[in-house]
């Protein structure tokens, strides 16, 4: 049995994004139960059904008090490795008003070899990494030299043409990939050394978007 988190951005009662988050929770499914071989299309389709019918439980019970707001509705979920009609269940959901983080400074951190592809609910090795952040309100974490995400956040940056982000992100997020689908962002190899060729740096996950949490790159330390 592993366990999950799914996070949710609701606004006036509407989940945001939600096709994104349906594919994940699939992808998460079968990467669990399918451990690395290739699903047959009738289990694909079986562990989409699990997670629709997951989020729409999830959001049925905790969306109705969330009007003229942004709320984050956090879906804490098990999957169990063998395919079974109770493979799949929510074990908490849980609606809250959300804040934009005050976040004025990240500090690189080497990762060493962390791997982070499913949305686990144990962080304990990205909270063991956090906590070399000293005085900075979070870390920049990078992995055989090249830049991944911070702790809450994937990144962007811009380098006065074009924002891209980093091709290989310890967890591709839902606003990342829809941000990339959208053209709005690129995927690109950015090493930790090149971070002068840029001007500045966005953080954005399922709850904030491109541009509403910017840095200027001269507020990553070393």
């Amino acid at each position: 049995m592993c366990r999950f988190i799914e996070t949710i951005c609701v606004v006036d009662g509407r989940p945001q994004a939600l096709a994104y988050h349906r594919a994940r929770v699939r992808d998460t499914v079968t990467a669990v139960q399918f451990s690395g071989i290739t699903p047959e299309s009738g289990a694909v389709a079986e562990a989409e059904a699990a997670a629709d019918c997951l989020l729409q439980r999830a959001l049925k019970q905790n969306t109705a008090h969330s009007a003229g707001r942004r709320a984050k509705l956090r879906v804490a979920y098990r999957v169990d490795s063998a395919p079974a009609p109770t493979a799949v269940e929510i074990e908490q959901a849980t609606l809250t008003p959300y804040r934009l983080p005050k976040i004025r400074s990240l500090r690189l951190v080497d990762g060493g070899d962390i791997e982070y592809r499913l949305k686990y609910s144990d962080r304990s090795a990205l909270e063991r990494l956090y906590r070399r952040r000293g005085r900075c309100d979070d870390i920049l974490i990078v992995r055989r030299g090249l830049l991944t995400d911070t702790f809450i956040c994937n990144v962007g940056l811009y380098d006065g043409f074009r924002w891209q982000t980093p091709a290989g992100p310890l967890l591709a997020g839902t606003r990342r990939a829809r941000l990339i689908d959208q053209g709005c962002i690129e995927p690109a190899a950015i090493s930790a050394a090149g971070l002068g060729r840029y001007t500045q740096l966005a953080l954005f996950n399922a709850m904030i978007d491109l541009g509403e949490l910017v840095l200027p790159v001269t507020a990553v330390c070393e």
